[in-house]
């Protein structure tokens, strides 16, 4: 089922039930519940504590635990500003044409909410599988070459040495919402969006702390974040504008264990507010 984002029951259902206990020990304060006690049972607890705090803030507003929204700080940052605009362009336009090459919706993942969605994965990757999935690999990726080539080189612009490492591409149209962890990934990811769609709305939200989310703005810009936490797309105008994205990923290799979940954060003060 597609996850509304805006509420915090979905932004924490990414996370497994251990998780979600330790939260209710580390972060609230609480005993350890009895190991009978099933997930919903959890879920229940952890999000009646939330909503105390959020009535300790808004006091005039009476909140459902279970439908309460997303209300917690959230910190703005932004990605590195890709400064070639011809290599944006071209990126763009080799996207559009990618999306226009489907009559309906074409989505390579079902739990995501998206218009479109396709992996491209790097022949290093290719190593383990077998000839049928190989062959579809290379034949996805030689039909999809223009698009792999100029992301490459956006990343090379950003990181030349994640450049040569990642293993693979997500790329999407009109991507929304859809709270989730990238289980398989070894390390952070980087992701970038173009289109249309306004400025300041659209990044990659991920939660930073049990109080705490970043907006990484991420229009015509690319951000390093660890997808190993919940993270999703922010709120933009999916009816009438048009948002492409491109993660770049990496699920082979040297692990890199989880620190932070952002990198790149502003200091300054103008960059915080919560909603």
């Amino acid at each position: 089922a597609v996850r509304d984002p805006t509420l915090l029951r979905s932004q924490l259902e990414c996370w497994s039930t251990t998780k979600l206990r330790r939260r209710l020990v580390a972060d609230f304060g609480q005993e350890p519940l009895p190991e009978n006690c099933s997930r919903s049972d959890v879920m229940d607890q952890l999000l009646t504590l939330y909503a105390k705090e959020s009535s300790n803030t808004y006091e005039d507003e009476v909140i459902n635990p279970q439908c309460q929204q997303g209300m917690r700080k959230v910190i703005r940052t932004s990605g590195i500003l890709i400064k070639d605009a011809s290599l944006l362009d071209n990126l763009l336009l080799a996207l559009t044409e990618w999306k226009n090459g489907w009559t309906n919706k074409n989505n390579e993942r079902t739990a995501i909410h998206a218009e479109n969605y396709m992996i491209l994965t790097s022949p290093a990757s290719w190593e383990n599988l077998g000839r049928n999935k190989r062959q579809k690999a290379e034949a996805k990726l030689n039909a999809n070459g223009t698009i792999w080539k100029l992301a490459k080189q956006v990343m090379e612009s950003v990181d030349e040495e994640f450049a040569e490492r990642y293993t693979a591409l997500a790329v999407t149209h009109n991507f929304i919402g859809s709270p989730h962890i990238d289980r398989q990934n070894i390390g952070p990811f980087y992701g970038l969006s173009l289109g249309d769609f306004d400025d300041g709305t659209g990044g990659i939200m991920v939660e930073c702390s049990a109080r705490i989310v970043a907006h990484n703005n991420t229009k015509n810009r690319v951000a390093r974040v660890d997808g190993r936490f919940p993270h999703w797309v922010a709120p933009y105008d999916n009816e009438n504008k048009q948002r492409f994205s491109v993660i770049f990923y990496q699920t082979m290799g040297k692990y890199e264990q989880i620190g932070t979940s952002v990198f790149n954060l502003c200091d300054d003060d103008d960059f915080l507010r919560e909603v």
